[in-house]
């Protein structure tokens, strides 16, 4: 889990930002340790979106 502290996490909350802030929770250090910043931030990005689809389609179901 990468380390966010309260305000920013509060900041991506009020600008709808949770899928990315979710994403961010469950990214585990021990995997991604040997990664760059730019290859994490890309995982986190694919995993905020494949979460909004999902709800999307959740809420077309």
């Amino acid at each position: 889990m990468i380390k966010t502290d309260t305000q920013t996490k509060h900041k991506l909350r009020e600008t709808g930002a949770t899928a990315l802030l979710d994403a961010f929770g469950s990214q585990d250090e021990h995997l991604t340790m040997g990664l760059s910043f730019d290859e994490r931030l890309q995982l986190i990005i694919v995993e905020a979106r494949s979460g909004f689809n999902r709800a999307k389609v959740g809420a077309h179901s």
